[in-house]
């Protein structure tokens, strides 16, 4: 199983490379969004780790770039967002299969990335169903909101 790690936090970066390494994943990380678009360019793997943001830029196109190689990818996203920020994740990164703390103990990430691998089995038309429910209640969100702003 490959793993890409995309991280700007070197102390980070090293213990998730050991603990993935020590759980017999194939693991290659960096700090740089370049070389791990490139990465992407060369090979698939089967799950990307990144921070949100690494180097001050979004990272996004990163998850994106992996969905477009391998539609069976998992994503596994550290960040600082909470609440409804989430939600959002879901919607533009479809392969985002959990978001974790970035100060989430590595052992716990390693954990829900062999998780995230081993329900990667799921099937594409339960990821679309869960994906439009999602979509479907944000749209009742803000149609509530603007019957609230009409009244």
């Amino acid at each position: 199983m490959q793993v890409l790690l995309v991280d700007d936090n070197p102390a980070r970066q090293d213990d998730l490379m050991i603990r993935f390494l020590k759980s017999g994943f194939q693991i290659t990380s960096t700090a740089n969004l370049d070389v791990a678009q490139t990465y992407l360019e060369c090979g698939l793997v089967d799950l990307l780790v990144m921070a949100e943001r690494v180097g001050g830029q979004l990272a996004h196109s990163i998850a994106l770039r992996a969905e477009h190689r391998n539609n069976d990818v998992s994503t596994i996203l550290l960040t600082e967002r909470t609440g409804r920020e989430v939600d959002e994740i879901f919607e533009l990164i479809p392969s985002v299969h959990c978001i974790l703390a970035d100060d989430m103990p590595p052992e716990t990430i390693v954990r829900f990335g062999r998780g995230s691998i081993d329900s990667a089995a799921v099937s594409m038309s339960v990821r679309d169903a869960v994906l439009q429910r999602r979509m479907e209640q944000r749209q009742r969100e803000q149609d509530l909101q603007a019957l609230e702003r009409a009244a």
